[in-house]
């Protein structure tokens, strides 16, 4: 009866394809857990020449031809330009450096192979959401793909999504044949690192590409995508016995690394307003910036119950109260240009600064009226 009913399922997925691949085809739509572990039974059969991973999401993001689409965060943007991409793995690099750093003067169990091996740096600031890197983020646990996709959505159904990649051979598992590498963080992060042990993570990517590519689709994850499915963002898709994982399962708080890669930020922007003594135009700008970013994070986290990193922030901000799309778009450049300052990616001048920080005191001045509208004093915040 079991083994029937699986089959079933999954010559059921078959027909939903109609031929087409799975990152065109529309979801397919799950109603409860235990039906969609029995479709991940048959996939996992079928594909038994691979190791399958999963990545939850709220919203199926799309490329222009409407497929769904995975790129590295340092691949994401329409139009990428090639000096684009070689700022973005410059301050890849420095946060490297920086990672290496503080992980050396903390004296970390266990970092040996952070300190040494680039692809566990890159992991670790992917994971942390500190800067973009050329990886993206997968489980092995079906659950916490599940949970991932439930958290902050507001819409009525969420995605999960299921890769088939080459089986792994050593912690970093390069596979030339293929062009990926996969990183088994479970067992090259320090045990300072908790999230990935909490969220059973390992990241993707392809081997030995960073600037230069043919075509950018070849970095796009969905050509090994063998599955799509929609799931209803209710308590009663878990069944009975079963729920998703609460924020604090899967963002520890006495998690060490979280609170590193956290400084590793900070110190950045404090040397630079420290060598400019704050009364430079470097000094001024980096000022402002900070201020309007740890108010518009206190708001946005009081929508939220996890923590919420710097990016998802400001989204959530821009989102709840209804930002312009002119006041989104500004407070991305800025950050952006911040970003370059802080990693060291770039010297602007002090016209372009004076400006930079003009842009932020605007932007700060209308949070000011967010608050005013709330009741609450910004300089409470």
């Amino acid at each position: 009866m079991h083994c029937y009913a699986s089959y079933l399922c999954y010559t059921t997925l078959v027909a939903h394809l109609g031929g087409a691949r799975p990152a065109v085809a529309q979801a397919f739509p799950i109603s409860s857990y235990i039906e969609l572990v029995k479709h991940v039974a048959r996939l996992a059969h079928s594909n038994r020449e691979s190791l399958l991973f999963f990545r939850g999401q709220g919203r199926d993001y799309q490329n222009k031809s409407g497929a769904s689409a995975f790129y590295p965060s340092i691949y994401r943007e329409d139009n990428l330009s090639r000096d684009e991409i070689a700022y973005r793995f410059r301050r890849l690099e420095s946060a490297s450096h920086g990672l290496q750093q503080l992980v050396k003067a903390r004296l970390l169990e266990g970092s040996e192979d952070l300190l040494r091996i680039r692809y566990v740096q890159w992991s670790i600031l992917q994971h942390y959401e500190v800067v973009p890197t050329p990886l993206i983020d997968l489980t092995q646990s079906l659950r916490v793909a599940c949970s991932f996709a439930m958290q902050d959505a507001k819409s009525d159904s969420v995605f999960v999504y299921v890769f088939a990649m080459p089986y792994i051979t050593h912690r970093v598992s390069i596979n030339s044949e293929q062009y990926t590498v996969m990183i088994r963080l479970l067992s090259i992060s320090p045990p300072a690192a908790l999230r990935p042990y909490f969220q059973e993570g390992y990241l993707a990517g392809t081997y030995d590409t960073t600037t230069e590519y043919d075509d950018k689709t070849d970095l796009d994850l969905s050509s090994r995508l063998v599955a799509k499915f929609s799931i209803p963002n209710k308590n009663t898709f878990w069944g009975k016995g079963l729920r998703a994982l609460s924020p604090g399962e899967l963002y520890p708080d006495d998690d060490e690394m979280k609170a590193l890669c956290t400084s590793l930020v900070s110190s950045a922007i404090r040397s630079q307003v420290v060598e400019s003594k704050v009364t430079s135009a470097v000094g001024l700008f980096l000022e402002e910036w900070e201020r309007l970013e740890v108010r518009v994070k206190r708001l946005a986290q009081r929508q939220q119950a996890r923590v919420l990193s710097r990016n998802e922030s400001i989204r959530v901000f821009s989102e709840t109260f209804g930002m312009s799309e002119l006041f989104v778009s500004e407070i991305d450049r800025i950050r952006r240009k911040r970003d370059t300052i802080a990693f060291g990616a770039s010297s602007p001048t002090e016209t372009e600064l004076r400006e930079l920080k003009q842009t932020a005191a605007d932007l700060n001045a209308t949070v000011d009226t967010v608050y005013s509208k709330r009741g609450v004093q910004p300089s409470a915040c």
